[in-house]
């Protein structure tokens, strides 16, 4: 289920809320659903920062350089 498909799931049973209630709720729903996550990885030249990134998101997503 995308989560649009889940909005609409939830937002059908809100209609019987008073409204001031049911429109915080959606509120709160599309700020849960908009989130983007900032996530940071440090370490060492060569401790392979780029290659778990380039593994968690299944595609080369950053440059792999040979260790020297």
């Amino acid at each position: 289920m995308n989560p649009s498909d889940a909005i609409e799931a939830i937002e059908k049973p809100l209609s019987s809320l008073p409204y001031s209630l049911s429109r915080h709720i959606q509120e709160h729903l599309r700020k849960l659903t908009s989130h983007e996550p900032v996530i940071g990885i440090m370490g060492k030249s060569g401790a392979g920062k780029s290659s778990l990134c380039n593994a968690l998101f299944q595609g080369e997503v950053t440059p792999v350089s040979d260790v020297h």
